[in-house]
């Protein structure tokens, strides 16, 4: 019949659900009665909308024409849309239909930081035209609007579009500004997508800029150009890729971090440097293959610097990463790299605990780098190669310095958390500084072999910086396998030693000759160090507080059990400050642990002398000191040492001065020793002989503050009481000096003259006040007692005051001086 339709629906506030519902009514109406009410497409639309509806839709729908040939229009909006899983803020649609096709020429949709606005024109022929544009759109919003817009995926390749998108790492963030443009058929359409996009982040991988225009046609997709920034360089790339078939890119980077690769090349330690490369890449999407060219320089990777690295022939692929040829130069290292070593791109990087296979050259290596090799404990700073736990790491912990050249030839296979290295080291002219020894070892050479777990050393042969010959040989394991087991044998030949701070103790040093032989030998859990050494032309520094409770040795990398017999030879002296200098033979057993030593022997005096009290002695020849120690307690000396020294004084039988030789025999275990003095001839008073001794009681009365006068007076009449000073080998003066804060204190005594008492304190910069007394048999001498203020001028002059009690001149201005000619 011929009649027109005329048709106007309004729609206020409806809900979504509603309005779906009544355009499936007209669309069934229409295939009732056989008249096209509605675009063909819209029932397939309908089919794919979820079921979970909700929001409100306000907008017009108008249909005229003849039934044949009826158009329409429509212009809806709604807010705060929920289609499924999706939420969309803003929905707006304009568009109409007649028989030639449709057309919509305002399309939005809004999400949650992200707004996508377009238009569409579709022709009954099959023609499609589109256009879809976001500006200033977060990344993950725009991949999770993208996702939901179920049409996308009934055109080709939509499907496998959305799935890569879906697949994107997180955290996905960033902003993007891009268009979308479609042509040709529904069937087979063009696209053509153009983006930029700023502070992009997709997982670990962070991208400040980045520009792309690229084409797909059906599964193909065509970069015509990638640029970004990354890591501080620039990437580009150009190419195709099909999405279910091969890839043929080309991937250009410049001046890109090292620092980023480090995860990817499974390197723990802090890197820098710079890294430009060359790839080509094929194979597929699921499985690519790259084949690489990598130029590196001025690169840092733990605590090793290399000037160049440059890889030719690189290619990665599911499984492996191939090396090529890779040629390493810098200050400390030169030589070659080869091999393989496992890869995976999901998840991308190089898993260290897969087997590896590396042939490592090194012509020229610079010793200085070992430690960063060794792993430095194992910590953060360790090489990819370095092994977890290895009995080599605790020796380079103990080494202050290491320099000298190095070269290798190394195989190494296993893992990369578990290497095993075969091939040979050879060491030329190197230098190693321990660190508890006050000197070092050079011109060392020999050579090393890697077997397995195994270090072999083969004659590795070193000077002393102060003279004579090391000579180390045997092996220690560096793997687990090994059990970290160790056979080293190290041999000493005239060998001139400084060591300083001995087990931990301050002031405890030794300098001289080392003739014998070691072992370390066992794991460095249960290790052992046993052998024989001879000291000879030695000199031990001891610490004034020789009866002290000595601290125990700091804690060292190996801490073996004790089995070391030493023998000291003629022309070995011990040295105590002024105080002490004698010359001994001895012998002595090291037993218990390094951390915890046992140490016993027995020393016998040869000749040398004593100071004490401000009297010098000589030793008598064939005096014993016996030592025991056991940390962390006490040191147990006991002595039995004679000491003489040759005196003028008055004779109280004859009133005349003779010559008198006075004997001090020192026995028993410190600090409770026994004193005895006597003379030659003996008529000499004791207190005369006892002078040079003082009682312990007197510093505790000093340190209390308590009155000079008071304390000297009580010394003096106390001199023969059976309890002497325990340190016996410590001057009188130090003592007072430190108990009273002084500068100098000094007893100045005759055997024919009074005691003389000089006490100094500097009381401002190069002002200072002196008290003098004169100090009689048991009492002061009331005649003899000064107080001197004093400015020095001059290095040896000083300008001052003196007060001298009961005397004519009680009060007067000096300068006094001294000089030497």
């Amino acid at each position: 019949a011929d009649c027109r339709l005329s048709l106007e629906l309004q729609i206020h506030e409806t809900e979504v659900a509603a309005v779906r519902d009544l355009t499936r009514a007209v669309a069934s109406l229409g295939q009732a009665t056989g008249v096209t009410l509605l675009p063909a497409t819209t029932g397939d639309l309908l089919q794919q909308l979820p079921e979970g509806l909700d929001g409100r839709v306000t907008g017009t729908l108008v249909l005229s024409g003849r039934p044949g040939a009826l158009t329409g229009r429509v212009d809806v909006a709604g807010r705060d849309v929920r289609l499924g899983n999706a939420t969309y803020a803003l929905v707006e649609a304009q568009g109409s239909w007649s028989p030639q096709g449709w057309q919509f020429p305002r399309l939005a949709l809004a999400g949650s930081g992200c707004t996508l606005s377009g238009s569409v024109t579709a022709r009954t022929d099959g023609r499609l035209s589109a256009r879809l544009a976001t500006e200033n759109a977060q990344l993950g919003a725009l991949r999770d609007l993208l996702a939901s817009l179920t049409p996308l995926r009934r055109l080709p390749a939509g499907e496998a579009l959305l799935a890569r998108l879906e697949q994107l790492p997180t955290p996905l963030d960033g902003r993007v500004t891009g268009s979308v443009l479609l042509g040709g058929s529904a069937d087979a359409p063009n696209v053509r997508v153009q983006m930029t996009g700023s502070d992009l982040v997709a997982g670990e991988l962070k991208l400040p800029r980045l520009t792309a225009d690229a084409e797909v046609q059906e599964s193909l997709v065509s970069i015509r150009n990638l640029r970004a920034a990354v890591n501080g360089g620039n990437l580009t790339a150009q190419g195709s890729l099909d999405l279910n078939g091969p890839l043929d890119l080309t991937v250009e980077g410049t001046e890109l971090a090292l620092a980023a690769f480090a995860p990817l090349l499974g390197l723990k330690q802090q890197t820098a440097g710079k890294v430009s490369l060359v790839a080509r890449v094929t194979g597929t999407l699921d499985r690519p293959v790259a084949n690489v060219r990598v130029a590196m320089r001025e690169a840092r990777i733990g605590g090793v610097h290399l000037s160049r690295v440059d890889a030719e022939g690189v290619q990665v692929a599911e499984g492996r990463l191939n090396l090529g040829r890779v040629t390493v130069a810098g200050d400390q290292v030169n030589g070659f790299l080869s091999g393989h070593v496992p890869f995976r791109w999901r998840p991308l990087g190089v898993p260290r605990d897969e087997p590896i296979q590396l042939m490592v050259s090194l012509p020229r290596y610079d010793l200085a780098t070992l430690a960063a090799l060794a792993g430095e404990g194992a910590g953060d700073k360790a090489l990819a190669l370095a092994p977890k736990q290895s009995s080599a790491t605790p020796v380079m912990e103990a080494v202050r310095s290491a320099t000298g050249q190095v070269e290798a030839e190394l195989a190494v296979t296993g893992t990369l958390d578990n290497p095993n290295m075969n091939g040979r080291v050879v060491l030329h002219e190197a230098a190693i500084h321990p660190a508890m020894l006050e000197h070092g070892f050079s011109d060392i050479n020999g050579l090393i072999r890697l077997e397995g777990p195994w270090v072999i050393v083969e004659n590795l042969r070193g000077r002393s910086d102060r003279g004579g010959w090391l000579t180390l040989s045997g092996r220690a394991a560096i793997r687990g396998q090994g059990g970290g087991a160790m056979d080293l044998r190290l041999r000493a030949e005239q060998v001139q030693l400084a060591l300083q701070k001995i087990a931990g103790i301050e002031g405890l040093a030794y300098k001289g000759t080392a003739d014998g032989d070691l072992a370390l030998t066992g794991q460095p859990g249960n290790s052992r160090l046993s052998g024989n050494v001879v000291l000879s032309q030695s000199q031990v520094s001891a610490p004034s507080d020789l009866s002290a409770r000595l601290p125990a040795a700091p804690k060292l990398p190996l801490d073996p059990t004790l089995d070391v017999s030493v023998r000291v030879a003629r022309g070995s002296w011990v040295k105590r400050g002024r105080s002490l200098s004698a010359m001994v033979t001895g012998d002595a057993d090291l037993r218990g642990m390094l951390s915890r030593p046992m140490v016993g022997g027995r020393a016998v005096v040869e000749r040398g002398d004593l100071s004490y009290a401000g009297v010098n002695f000589r030793l008598v020849p064939g005096g014993t000191v016996s030592f025991a120690y056991e940390s962390p307690g006490p040191m147990a000396t006991r002595l039995d040492v004679t000491a003489e020294t040759r005196l003028r004084a008055v004779s109280p039988s004859t009133g005349g001065r003779r010559n008198y030789t006075v004997t001090m025999h020192v026995v028993g275990t410190m600090p409770h020793v026994n004193v005895a003095v006597s003379s030659d001839p003996p008529d000499l008073p004791q207190h005369r002989l006892l002078a040079v001794l003082a009682r312990t009681d007197q510093f505790e009365a000093l340190a209390r503050g308590e009155n000079l006068d008071g304390v000297l007076r009580d010394q003096v009449a106390n001199l023969l009481v059976d309890s002497m000073l325990p340190q016996v080998f410590e001057p009188i003066e130090e003592g007072i000096a430190q108990a009273l804060g002084l500068d100098q204190v000094s007893f100045d005594y005759g055997f024919d003259q009074p005691l003389r008492v000089d006490a100094r304190k500097e009381v401002l910069p190069r002002l200072f006040i002196s008290y003098n007394r004169d100090m009689g048999e048991g009492h002061f001498l009331e005649s003899r007692e000064q107080w001197t203020v004093s400015y020095r001028l001059f290095q040896r002059l000083y300008l001052g005051w003196r007060h001298e009690a009961q005397t004519g001149r009680s009060d007067r201005i000096i300068l006094e001086g001294s000089f030497r000619f």
